[in-house]
């Protein structure tokens, strides 16, 4: 294709980021050769490259490659914090479930920046998942503090709150958001199961 410049370079890992937001491994195979590609043809040797390799890595179902790739960015860089979440997060994944292990990279995060969004919801799922209840309420209140209340963090907010059974709260997280996602079918399913807990449906 004659690809060979930086340029090609922030395309290809764009479309790994976009293959990981997503979770889609349908094209893992063809998403690895993109983030190989990025790699080698990055000629400033940028880092979070190096992250959509590891994630890449981890769409082929190659978990242990994908945080081999990300400690090695951690042991370069200890105050690269994308790296330690990525970690954080592999220790989490259902098939690791070693929450205190993630728990401790999370909480090395917010040692070094308090005010790094992306770690919140995270630490606050691992508190969820020890049972840990109110901490987890306080990590996302703070992940809402820092990124603002647009629709779709209220969306994933009153998601946890219907989890852990506090419906009135979730409830009225889902009428903010309902404001701008009229429409949306898992909002409205949420808030549907909410009306009905709370008695809150109309009569």
């Amino acid at each position: 294709i004659g690809l060979s410049n930086s340029k090609d370079a922030y395309v290809m890992q764009q479309i790994t980021d976009a293959a990981w937001i997503e979770q889609d491994d349908k094209d893992a195979d063809y998403i690895f050769d993109l983030a190989n590609k990025a790699v080698a043809l990055d000629e400033g040797k940028t880092e979070r490259y190096k992250i959509s390799l590891g994630d890449a890595y981890r769409l082929k179902q190659q978990g242990g490659d994908g945080i081999r790739q990300y400690e090695a960015l951690e042991s370069a860089d200890q105050k690269y914090l994308l790296a330690k979440l990525r970690i954080g997060e592999c220790y989490a994944s259902p098939s690791v479930k070693s929450y205190p292990a993630a728990k401790s990279e999370f909480r090395s995060i917010i040692n070094i920046d308090p005010n790094y969004p992306p770690v919140y919801p995270e630490l606050g799922e691992i508190f969820f998942q020890m049972g840990n209840i109110d901490s987890a309420r306080e990590c996302y209140k703070k992940f809402l503090s820092l990124v603002g209340s647009s629709p779709a963090e209220r969306l994933r907010y009153a998601s946890f709150l219907y989890f852990i059974k506090d419906y009135k709260s979730a409830l009225d997280e889902l009428n903010k958001a309902y404001q701008s996602l009229p429409d949306y079918v898992v909002l409205l399913r949420l808030k549907a199961y909410c009306e009905y807990e709370t008695a809150a449906y109309p009569s």
